[in-house]
């Protein structure tokens, strides 16, 4: 996670990220759950995340108990943080792409 941005790889060697997750604030109504979706197809993850943004919820699988409580404070660290000025420019421009997706 660099900042607010998570960022995710096909393979941990790849040089650049195939996707990232903008975590805003409380605020925004951001929240992060231990868990997932009871719904989720193939759950047999024992130890899920579900972070939860204004437009959609993006699921995480962790291998370890421990592993799960450290993500959960992790984002939960960035979650609280009031956003700075300077951040909106990348909460506006993740609501910008989730606006054109639901467009097409």
């Amino acid at each position: 996670m660099d900042d607010r941005r998570l960022m995710y790889f096909k393979d941990p060697l790849d040089a650049y990220a195939r996707g990232e997750v903008f975590i805003g604030s409380k605020e925004n109504s951001y929240t992060v759950l231990a868990g997932l979706p009871p719904s989720t197809q193939g759950n047999h993850w024992n130890h899920g995340i579900t972070i939860v943004t204004p437009d959609r919820k993006f699921l995480f699988a962790c291998e370890t108990e421990a592993e799960q409580r450290d993500w959960i404070a992790a984002f939960q660290r960035v979650i609280n943080r009031p956003m700075r000025p300077q951040e909106y420019a990348g909460f506006c421009l993740e609501n910008s792409r989730n606006a054109l997706r639901q467009s097409d």
